[in-house]
Parts: structure tokens; C-alpha cells; sequence
């Protein structure tokens, strides 16, 4: 049988128009019913009608109609799949965000696909107080609290009766007010009364009661609403695995309290916003943050040790100031999105380093320098992105570069440091308020109808926006029953407590009545029993 052209991978004949094939960086353009050319996914210049993508590694032709394929994978580390997949980019732009393990730009919160077609690019959702509609701008995935989603997912609602979603005592009559249980694939959040798709970000389900629990005190995110069950932990604190092997769960310690009571020597590594070991006592190396014996682990996990630090490491792990860390699980997930696993020569190494992070030539994870930026692509110095809590200033008009600068401290989202441009407030607070931006949930002393609650930390504006609701468990003031009105009451019991007490007198005198009564008819029947029976006798 004849040999195929060297660009195809199948064909019908020997020339280079006979493929029915082609490898993943190429794509079949058809010149016929079912052959074709073979034309690199990255050619720049026309082929038979035909034009590749700059800079593309892997792509796919949609149709038979279309000229130009939609890229997969883009060739090199730092540029990413734009949404419409006709680009490779550095910035996925306005609505977008770059997922680090599949090296696409995806649509972000409040975004998604128009029409659910990725070549229409992210628009706005277009269901009115959607959060999450990345698939398809048309439908919503889940609305923002307090509102519920409908079952078409058209609609998010929050009207007065039964939340959406939600099965409710007094058959829907109290007002949404409490919602004890919910429909099938919805989970209720205890606090607010409302049924959700998932557990928000610091609940973990209950597949018992199919509610979301709180996860427990130090814990950012949960598997289940234990101590031992977090999978990251807030600010300070650094996840103290319950075993030797890898695991995805364990308790929220201090940043220190692992390395005092271990051979850490050195505590400089930093993932997230924790410390963790860098540096072990002789025969030892730091494993996801934690020293673990080199005769152990060697070379299962560190190929090269040395003097309690590893130089390099195996096959899905990436070495990180001086310890080995695999990117599937935390802390290791929050620096790189995904360890080296295709290239023998490159293992041990990051193939994609997660925002605010750079990645070098060789694979390292270097941390933006510049503070509050998200992205930094191409240099760790040169930002272009800046996180939650930073709005950006632009360095020069010709390139893309940004500076951070600090929001107020309770805003999340704004354009400048005056709390009154804050159009988002940051976990704590609630607002933004045109007089006095974002409100410290506990903040009572504030002049205006709307107050924080006393000893609350966590809170929402209530569906009308006249009244704060608290999320926490169990706030300083909790909800209780307005003090009767004395003056109210005491009026009420005078004429209600004489009408109880002749109720109760007409009782007690009809019970007697009737118990006078058969008493004398027994009497009576007595009486006349004993005249009978002495006419008998005489007679």
C-alpha cells in the first residue's frame, strides 16, 4: 500500500491533498467530500483559501464552510485562547479571565458566552441579577443573594411568598420569611433563608439535611463543616495535613504552630497569603509545606535533596522555594494550575503558573512584585491586571501596563481611593451607601435608617434595601420579638380577662345545675321504686 504525504496522518492517495486526517497541530481544510489539505494550525499566510492562527499549538476547523480554525492550545506558556478561540492573547479582556489549566480565557462572574457561542465572545448576563452565567449568557447558573433561581433559569426571583425554589411553611403566606426546606438539586443556607444550586464559598453541604453548613472557625473553604475537613484556610493560617500522604483536606493552624513542633528550620515559603516551611533539618525536605524524611519520599517525590531542601523534583510536583508541592491540591494549587506531566525533560517544574504569579523559562513561579496585581504575564515587575480591592492607573499610553492602587478599606470594587466610587463593598460590609460608601456590618452608631447589627460580621441589604440582614450564626444582638406595649396590654387584658372569668362562672354553674339535677332524679326514681314495692306487699 502506498505511504500517505508527510502531512497527513490518513489519506486516500499519496499526494498532499489526499488526507482524511491530520495530527492536533494541523487542520483538515476539504477540497473534496471527505480530503483535504493538511495546513499547520500556526500558518500565517493563506493556503488554498485557507489561513492558520499566529502562535496557535493545537487547533480544530468548526466546519467545512469555515476558513479559519478555532485554536486549542496556544504554543507559547504565556498566551492564552481568547474567547472567540480565533487569537492567542496575554489579556482575555473585558468579562474574561484565563483559566490556567486549560489555557483558554473563560467568562468570569456576571459574564458568559453570547448565545453560548464562544466565537460571540462574554457579554453581561442577560438575566437581571444573575452572578453566574458563564455558559450562556442567556440562562443563569445562580442569582445574586437573596434572589433565587427558577427551574427554566430564565428568571431570578425574590418577590413577596415562597422564595424561589424554596418549600415554605403557611403555604408561601409569611412572606419568604421562612423557608424550611428546598425543591430537588437546591441546598438551603440556614441564615439567609434561601435555596442556592451550591454552597457559597465558606458553607460546605449537608447531604443529610441538604442545607449548607459553616465551615468551622480559621477555615476559607470546606469539604464538610468540621475543623479537620478545610481545604483553605484564612489569613495566618496554613492547612496541618492529618496524615502522611497526600491529602485534600485538614485542620487551619497558625502559620508557625506546624514548624514548632517539627524539623522545619526555615519558614520562608510563601503560597497564598501563609507561610510554610522552606527549609528542613538534615535528611528532611518540605512536601506541600510539611517536612517529611528524604529515605521516605526519595525519589518517589524529590528526586534531588540536599542539605533540608529539594532541588529537584518528580513528575506532577513543582519545585517552589525549596520544597516540592503538587498543584492539584492546596497550598500548591493557589501558586501553579498545573505541574509539568507531558515533557519528561520538564518535569518538576510549572507548566502554568496561576494569577499574580510569572513563570519563567524554566518553569518557576515568581510572585508579581508590584501589590494588588493579578496578572503580570510577561514580567514579574510589569503589571497589566489588578486583584479585588485595587483599582489600576495606567503607566504609559503605549503599552499595557498598570499601577495598583488601594481601595478604601471596605470597598471591593472601585475607581479611585474615595469610598464614595465604590460600587461593590468588600466581606464585612454592606452598601455601598451614597453618604457613607460601604458600612461595617456591625457598625450601629451610623446616622441614617440603615445600621449594621452589633457583634455581626457577615451580612446583606435585604431584598427591599430598607433593612440589614446578618449571615452569622449567631450575631452579639440576635432577632427578637418587639417589647409589648404596655399601656396596649394592660387594656387588652381588662376587657379580656373579665369576659374568660364569666365564661368560666357560667361553666362551673351549669356543671352544678346538672349535677343537682341527677342527683334528684335519682332520688325521685328511688322514691317511687320504694312506694311500687309496698303496694305490692300490702296487696
Amino acid at each position: 500500500m502506498s505511504s500517505c504525504h508527510q502531512s497527513c496522518v490518513t489519506c486516500s492517495g499519496q499526494d498532499e491533498v489526499s488526507c482524511t486526517s491530520c495530527n492536533s497541530t494541523s487542520f483538515l481544510a476539504l477540497q473534496a467530500i471527505d480530503k483535504g489539505y493538511c495546513i499547520s494550525c500556526s500558518v500565517e499566510t493563506s493556503v488554498n483559501g485557507h489561513v492558520g492562527i499566529e502562535g496557535c499549538l493545537r487547533c480544530t476547523l468548526p466546519s467545512s464552510t469555515d476558513t479559519t480554525p478555532t485554536c486549542l492550545e496556544c504554543s507559547e506558556l504565556d498566551y492564552m485562547v481568547s474567547i472567540d478561540g480565533r487569537s492567542c492573547v496575554t489579556s482575555c479582556g473585558v468579562g474574561a479571565l484565563p483559566n490556567y489549566y486549560t489555557r483558554q480565557c473563560a467568562c468570569t462572574n456576571g459574564y458568559g458566552l453570547n448565545r453560548g457561542v464562544r466565537a460571540q465572545g462574554c457579554v453581561p448576563c442577560k438575566v437581571s441579577r444573575c452572578s453566574l452565567c458563564t455558559a450562556n449568557a442567556d440562562l443563569c447558573n445562580e442569582c445574586e443573594i437573596p434572589f433565587g433561581l427558577s427551574l427554566d433559569s430564565q428568571k431570578c426571583l425574590a418577590i413577596g411568598g415562597c422564595p424561589a425554589n424554596c418549600v415554605c411553611v403557611n403555604d408561601g403566606t409569611d412572606l419568604g420569611t421562612t423557608c424550611s426546606s428546598c425543591e430537588k438539586n437546591y441546598f438551603l443556607q440556614p441564615v439567609g433563608r434561601i435555596c442556592l444550586h451550591s454552597c457559597p464559598l465558606g458553607y460546605a453541604l449537608n447531604p443529610t439535611t441538604s442545607s449548607c453548613d459553616m465551615c468551622s472557625a480559621n477555615c476559607y473553604s470546606c469539604k464538610e463543616a468540621l475543623e479537620t475537613r478545610c481545604t483553605s484556610c484564612i489569613s495566618g493560617y496554613v492547612i496541618q495535613w492529618l496524615d502522611s500522604d497526600i491529602s485534600t483536606t485538614g485542620r487551619c493552624i497558625a502559620e508557625y504552630a506546624e514548624a514548632a513542633v517539627g524539623p522545619c528550620i526555615e519558614c520562608q515559603a510563601i503560597l497564598g497569603s501563609a507561610k510554610y516551611c522552606s527549609r528542613c533539618a538534615s535528611a528532611f525536605f518540605p512536601l506541600d509545606g510539611k517536612c517529611v524524611s528524604v529515605p521516605d519520599q526519595q525519589p518517589l517525590l524529590c528526586i534531588s535533596a540536599d542539605r533540608g531542601v529539594c532541588l529537584k523534583c518528580a513528575v506532577g510536583y513543582f519545585l517552589h522555594q525549596g520544597g516540592c508541592y503538587s498543584s492539584l491540591y492546596e497550598p500548591g494549587k493557589s501558586v501553579c494550575a498545573a505541574a509539568e506531566r507531558t515533557n519528561p525533560a520538564a518535569y518538576g517544574t510549572c507548566r502554568a503558573c496561576t494569577h499574580s504569579y510569572h513563570r519563567t523559562s524554566d518553569g518557576i513561579c515568581i510572585s508579581c512584585t508590584m501589590e494588588g496585581c493579578f496578572q503580570c504575564s510577561s514580567s514579574p515587575d510589569v503589571c497589566t491586571s489588578c486583584s479585588n480591592g485595587y483599582y489600576s492607573t495606567t503607566i504609559s499610553s503605549s503599552a499595557d501596563e498598570v499601577r495598583c492602587n488601594r481601595c478604601a478599606t471596605s470597598c471591593l470594587v472601585c475607581t479611585d481611593s474615595s469610598p464614595s466610587t465604590c460600587s461593590q463593598c468588600a466581606p464585612g460590609y454592606f452598601g455601598p451607601n451614597s453618604v457613607h460608601g460601604c458600612i461595617r456590618c456591625d457598625d450601629s452608631t451610623v446616622s441614617g435608617n440603615l445600621k449594621g447589627i452589633k457583634g455581626c460580621k457577615q451580612c446583606q441589604l435585604s431584598f427591599s434595601g430598607a433593612s440589614v440582614i446578618c449571615l452569622d450564626d449567631n450575631p452579639d444582638s440576635s432577632f427578637t420579638l418587639p417589647p409589648l406595649d404596655t399601656n396596649k396590654t394592660t387594656l387588652v387584658l381588662s376587657i379580656v380577662l373579665p369576659i374568660i372569668i364569666l365564661i368560666l362562672a357560667s361553666s362551673i354553674i351549669a356543671v352544678v345545675i346538672v349535677l343537682v339535677r341527677r342527683k334528684m332524679a335519682k332520688r325521685l326514681s328511688q322514691s317511687i321504686a320504694s312506694v311500687a314495692l309496698n303496694t305490692v306487699i300490702s296487696g
